[in-house]
């Protein structure tokens, strides 16, 4: 599987299909608020992120 550039509404359209979901290890999880503003914040800063597993 290759790297697939995706914008942000292409994502949620997938999301919405069912062509996207979250791995059994991650459904407990939950992100506060100020940490999922500030990964938003960083990629549209463009700073490095890593991988994210979708």
């Amino acid at each position: 599987m290759g790297q697939q550039d995706l914008h942000i509404h292409e994502l949620v359209a997938k999301i919405k299909h069912g062509d996207i979901r979250l791995p059994e290890m991650q459904r407990q999880y939950v992100w506060r608020k100020t940490r999922v503003r500030d990964l938003l914040d960083s990629l549209y800063r463009g700073y490095p992120s890593g991988t994210i597993l979708t």
